[in-house]
């Protein structure tokens, strides 16, 4: 499944060959530094855009990096592309601290923030985006990824419904994101921790259930900081460059010495302290 930024990517690369902005996809491929097989392999869904593709995409044919990366704003500027290019589908994304005031249908959708998706994404039915905002679900899922979803009609929930898979369950209360461990007549079990811990919603408590189609990863083309992840990485890192360092001056030095002195030291012997009654006997 192609990630969210090669997406965005495609779509661009579509809006401009309409356009005429681009002749071909090799001469698109070519300018952006690439070979044709490889933006090929991309348009096809078989690999990811690089970092260095996107920055020249940008720059060279002035297409707007928050979009590229976050899905905010427009794909292209107005300069580069007619009106008739700007129709994209808006997604509202419901924050971790919004959770109740949707629940609780206290929240105006049209005044939260918005997504802009890749146009190619609109036939499965997106209606809405959540935050997630903890870690139970590691290693599918991180603290701060979005999750783009459609929704499931209720007369279909139980058929719907697969065991294993991650949901969106909204009460009358509050929102769960959660893999589904199991659903009876009486409700739905899903797991609450990487322990094995679970947690049941009773089937008249729940008021919609959204299946995720599309993340956003918070760990790509995010401006968060850092997870602990991250700075344990970092550390090791650092650590390790620290030790080769070293390393390398001890060898150096070693390089360097006379061949006498490393034979004595390998033997274990240590050099004489020459003083200067011993100087004088040289002397004469």
């Amino acid at each position: 499944m192609q990630d969210l930024v090669t997406a965005r990517f495609v779509e661009c690369m579509h809006l401009l060959k309409e356009e005429g902005v681009i002749r071909s996809m090799r001469q698109f491929a070519l300018s952006l530094g690439s070979y044709p097989q490889s933006l090929n392999e991309i348009v096809k869904g078989r690999r990811d855009v690089t970092i260095g593709m996107l920055r020249k995409m940008c720059d060279a044919y002035n297409v707007n990096p928050a979009y590229m990366l976050n899905g905010v704003g427009s794909p292209m500027n107005m300069s580069t592309l007619s009106r008739k290019s700007q129709n994209h589908h808006r997604i509202p994304v419901i924050c971790a601290h919004q959770y109740e005031d949707y629940a609780m249908k206290n929240i105006d959708l049209g005044e939260t923030s918005h997504w802009v998706l890749p146009s190619q994404w609109c036939g499965v039915r997106i209606s809405i985006a959540f935050q997630l905002h903890s870690r139970h679900l590691r290693p599918s899922l991180e603290s701060g990824d979005i999750l783009f979803c459609r929704e499931i009609e209720k007369n279909a929930w139980k058929s719907s419904i697969v065991c294993t898979r991650i949901f969106v369950f909204v009460t009358h209360r509050s929102v769960y994101i959660d893999k589904v461990m199991s659903h009876t007549s009486d409700g739905i079990h899903f797991y609450r921790d990487q322990a094995g811990e679970s947690l049941k919603l009773s089937w008249r408590d729940i008021c919609q259930v959204f299946i995720p189609q599309h993340k956003w990863s918070s760990s790509i083309g995010s401006a968060s900081e850092p997870s602990d992840d991250t700075h344990g990485l970092r550390d090791i890192i650092i650590h390790q460059n620290e030790s080769i360092r070293e390393l390398q001056l001890t060898l150096s030095t070693m390089v360097n010495r006379p061949r006498e002195y490393h034979e004595v030291r390998l033997a274990g012997a240590s050099l004489p302290n020459v003083g200067d009654d011993v100087l004088s006997q040289v002397a004469t």
